[in-house]
């Protein structure tokens, strides 16, 4: 790496941790538990896709996801982004 990309590496590590730092941990509930085992059941996704799916669902956010696998989860309102 040149000079040049330090600045650049350290604006980034800040977006990064501003980023984690707005960020919320939630506990697996009994209702997110519940959410999750439909989700899985009815379209056979993996636990940890289920998981974060049965938590939008549970806090009625969007789910934001590179996967397009995961739009087809017609009970969430899901944002996929091109990477």
């Amino acid at each position: 790496m040149n000079g040049n990309s330090k600045p650049v590496i350290a604006k980034i590590k800040k977006i990064i941790i501003s980023f984690i730092n707005d960020c919320i941990l939630i506990d697996i509930n009994r209702e997110i538990q519940n959410h999750t085992i439909e989700i899985r059941r009815k379209h056979g996704i993996k636990l940890p896709d289920a998981i974060i799916a049965g938590t939008c669902e549970y806090l009625n956010v969007p789910l934001l996801t590179a996967d397009k696998e995961i739009g087809r989860l017609n009970e969430l309102q899901v944002l996929i982004y091109e990477i």
